[in-house]
């Protein structure tokens, strides 16, 4: 499903992103935190679960670029929690 109104548009691995604002440097850092973070919490999908209950999207390019900003500070907080 595309975003309506999308605010950014960028290819990456030869994939079209439109997205409600989050950057292309911004989904490249998520899509390794993400990682991270579901490795580290040993949920497979804890990164969608915190997009749905904290920021109540469904997926990552329905994040504005501000959203993404927190996002990423929420992912960090998991991946470097002792």
């Amino acid at each position: 499903m595309a975003v309506e109104d999308p605010k950014q548009v960028f290819e990456l691995n030869g994939v079209t992103y439109m997205t409600a604002g989050i950057t292309k440097d911004q989904m490249l850092r998520l899509f390794g935190l993400c990682t991270r973070a579901n490795k580290k919490t040993g949920q497979k999908d804890y990164d969608k679960k915190m997009l749905r209950e904290e920021f109540g999207v469904t997926t990552k390019k329905d994040l504005t670029k501000e959203a993404a900003e927190r996002y990423e500070v929420r992912l960090k907080e998991v991946v470097e929690a002792e």
